[in-house]
């Protein structure tokens, strides 16, 4: 970065239990919206550490404006970007919380999130990670289609680590990463890396639950903002850098000090990844065509990819249930089995 200016907000640190590391960059046009969600859970944040990644559309003014009277809020700025990545691993070396969440400027959350979360892994003190559901918005915010992920469990439950090997081979991951809220020693212990690009979210969801067992509630409670123009969509439409990102995390996983990385674990996770670059390279193709014929060509084309690439997972798709609008009574459910 050529510059960086640190201020912390008049008041000190908070009485909650998070620490949120909110990364931004020009995303004036949502950041009030965002922001003012993270203020509807304030009894849950120590802190928030937002960083400014080169903003040119006063992002930062916001910010300073909605943030310093909550008396918990760190700013950081950024002169020149260095990525979403770099900036969360700069946040979380200044966490002081209990737990961590890292977010997004343009990623709203529901006020259910953080508390839910907090009691979660307050009961399970074994747990690395606590993950939901999401649901998906476009720029404008209307409602946008997002993939059904899978659901370890239908409602709610602890996963011990052998439990989430064993569903992430069995059925791929069903880590929503804009819910994804951390033990902050065990996403320290891991680390943030550059070398992953926008896979190192995802990357530390796997491991903490691999590592360490994971919590999860099958009910949407938060928000993905215009998710087909995300970075991590994008990474699959360049085939070489997909390529390169998945090597870094292949040696990674093979050299995790825990060894919470199965060989034949890692094997489906490739040619799970080798499927979405297949898959993002068809979507490019049949989105020149446009219309019915084009969304038909592209349904049957994705279909005979996925029998290729990734048949284990071909039943699991054709059953998937999507998230649910968020209902009056979270699911509480906690099977002794963990699954």
């Amino acid at each position: 970065m050529d510059s960086e200016q640190t201020e912390t907000a008049a008041g000190g640190a908070g009485t909650g239990l998070v620490s949120v590391i909110l990364p931004c960059r020009d995303e004036a046009a949502v950041l009030a919206e965002t922001l003012q969600s993270f203020l509807a859970a304030q009894e849950s944040i120590h802190e928030i550490i937002f960083i400014d990644d080169g903003s040119r559309d006063g992002s930062l003014e916001i910010a300073k404006r909605l943030l310093t009277d909550s008396g918990n809020a760190v700013f950081i700025r950024h002169e020149t970007a260095i990525g979403a990545a770099a900036s969360l691993r700069e946040g979380l070396t200044r966490v002081s919380g209990r737990f961590v969440f890292m977010g997004a400027g343009d990623d709203p959350i529901d006020p259910d999130l953080l508390p839910t979360a907090v009691q979660w892994l307050g009961e399970h003190p074994g747990a690395g990670v606590f993950s939901a559901e999401s649901r998906g918005i476009d720029r404008s915010g209307r409602p946008q289609e997002v993939p059904a992920l899978p659901r370890p469990v239908d409602s709610a439950a602890y996963l011990d680590s052998r439990s989430c090997r064993a569903a992430l081979f069995r059925m791929d991951s069903w880590f929503a990463g804009n819910t994804c809220v951390y033990r902050t020693d065990v996403l320290q212990d891991i680390g943030i890396h550059d070398d992953l690009g926008p896979f190192c979210d995802a990357y530390a969801a796997w491991t903490a639950a691999l590592r360490h067992g994971a919590c999860f509630v099958a009910a949407p409670l938060a928000t993905k903002r215009d998710l087909a123009g995300g970075a991590g969509v994008a990474m699959f439409r360049d085939p070489a850098r997909a390529e390169t990102i998945w090597l870094a995390a292949r040696r990674r996983m093979e050299a995790d000090p825990a060894a919470a990385y199965p060989r034949a674990l890692i094997d489906r996770m490739e040619r799970r990844w080798r499927y979405n670059i297949a898959r993002a390279r068809l979507a490019a193709r049949f989105d020149k065509m446009g219309g019915y014929t084009g969304s038909l060509a592209f349904a049957v084309f994705r279909f005979a990819v996925a029998v290729r690439y990734k048949p284990f997972d071909v039943l699991s798709i054709l059953s998937r249930r999507g998230g649910r609008p968020v209902s009056g009574t979270l699911p509480r459910d906690e099977p002794d089995s963990g699954k």
